[in-house]
């Protein structure tokens, strides 16, 4: 109860606010990621970076570790700090003690305006992604559709689970069943 709290206290400041978590748990008030591997992972941090300081979201990003992540060795492409430092602009607050003074008050308008900040993720996330991928040709997306073409049934996922049910996925494909997985990746 304390960190949904605290998630929701940034919320109502407004501020960019980039959040790890070792809880799978969606949190409220916050765009949450549940990514699937360590490269997602770090490019998650980054591209939420970007994604939270954009003036018509600043809501808390919640991003999701799940204990099979927290164990698994992979390798890992870090990116030059100028491309990071190229792909992130520099946000600054101009007056920190006017932005103190603007905290939204806890009640029913200001959960409606943190919910259209949230429902403003979609437009800004096309241009981070499109972004991104010039850069790094990796996606940051929302969803993820494997094998789903011609389906009987779908699988949903998040995190790095995902990458087992692939596998699986795959496996049963080439047993002749239709199966295929819809991965979500941001909600």
């Amino acid at each position: 109860l304390g960190s949904i709290i605290s998630v929701k206290r940034l919320a109502l400041m407004k501020i960019p606010s980039v959040l790890v978590s070792l809880n799978k748990t969606p949190v409220n008030y916050a765009l949450n990621i549940y990514p699937e591997s360590i490269q997602e992972l770090y490019d998650d941090i980054l591209c939420s970076f970007k994604l939270s300081e954009d003036k018509k979201i600043l809501v808390p990003i919640v991003i999701h570790l799940d204990n099979l992540l927290k164990n698994t060795r992979e390798q890992l492409e870090i990116l030059s700090s100028k491309v990071i430092e190229n792909f992130l602009e520099t946000y600054s607050i101009e007056k920190p003690e006017k932005l103190l003074k603007s905290i939204l008050p806890d009640n029913l308008e200001s959960v409606a305006l943190i919910q259209k900040s949230l429902d403003n993720i979609q437009k800004s996330l096309e241009a981070v992604s499109d972004n991104w991928k010039k850069r790094t040709k990796r996606s940051f997306i929302a969803s993820e559709k494997y094998m789903t073409e011609g389906a009987d049934f779908i699988i949903l996922s998040y995190g790095s689970l995902s990458i087992n049910a692939k596998l699986a996925i795959k496996k049963l494909r080439g047993l002749g069943e239709k199966v295929g997985l819809i991965r979500m990746h941001l909600f």
